[in-house]
C-alpha cells in the first residue's frame, strides 16, 4: 500500500484516538480489552477483546504469548499512531523529493562546468588560444557568482587553503557510505 489516504481518513474518523490495553474483570478476568476514551463522557469503551485462552482448555503457550503480543500491537497501532506515521512519511517523502531535485541540480551544474572546461580546451587548441579558453572558465564562474575574492593573488595558496573544506566534506561523505555498506553487509 503506497496510498495511505483511506487509512488516514479512517484514523481521522476516530479523531486520532489513543487506545489502551486493559485487564478484564470478573468473568472476563483472563482476557484483556482494547479501549478508547469516549468523546462524550470520557468513560472507557471496549471495542476489541483479546482472548488469552485457558491452559485447561489447551490454549497454553505459544497461544497466550501471541495473544498478548497481538493485544499490545493493536493498542499501539491506534489512530493517533497511524496519523503520526503517515505525517512522518509525508514529511520524509517531501524531503526526499527536495533532496532528489538538489542532487539533479548539482549534477547538472557539475556537468555544465565540465562542459565549459572541455570547451575551454577546444578554444585553446583550435580557437582563440589561452586567452579565449580562459574566457570560458571566467564566464562559467561569473554567471553563478563564483569568482574568487578580488584580494586573492596567489592561486596555489588560495587553492590549498580552500580545498581543505572540500576534502573534509568528501571524507565525511565517504565515511557515511562506508558505514552504510558495512551495516548492510552485517544483515
Amino acid at each position: 500500500m503506497t496510498d495511505y489516504s483511506e487509512l488516514k481518513l479512517l484514523a481521522e474518523a476516530l479523531h486520532g484516538a489513543e487506545w489502551q490495553l486493559v485487564d478484564g474483570e470478573g468473568f472476563e478476568a483472563d482476557n484483556r480489552f482494547v479501549t478508547s476514551q469516549r468523546r462524550i463522557d470520557d468513560s472507557k469503551v471496549a471495542f476489541a477483546e483479546i482472548n488469552y485462552g485457558h491452559p485447561e482448555a489447551g490454549m497454553g503457550e505459544p497461544f497466550q504469548s501471541e495473544q498478548v503480543a497481538a493485544g499490545e500491537f493493536i493498542a499501539a497501532a491506534n489512530p493517533a499512531a497511524v496519523l503520526a506515521l503517515i505525517g512522518e512519511r509525508d514529511k520524509l517523502k517531501d524531503e526526499n523529493e527536495v533532496a532528489r531535485m538538489r542532487i539533479k541540480e548539482l549534477d547538472l551544474l557539475f556537468g555544465r562546468y565540465i562542459l565549459a572546461m572541455r570547451a575551454a580546451v577546444i578554444e585553446e587548441e583550435h580557437g582563440l588560444g589561452a586567452e579565449g579558453a580562459m574566457m570560458w572558465i571566467y564566464n562559467s564562474l561569473v554567471g553563478p557568482g563564483e569568482l574568487p575574492p578580488e584580494n586573492e593573488t596567489l592561486a596555489q595558496a588560495y587553492f590549498d587553503r580552500e580545498i581543505v573544506a572540500v576534502d573534509n566534506g568528501m571524507q565525511e561523505v565517504l565515511a557515511f557510505h562506508d558505514a552504510r555498506r558495512a551495516a548492510k553487509e552485517k544483515i
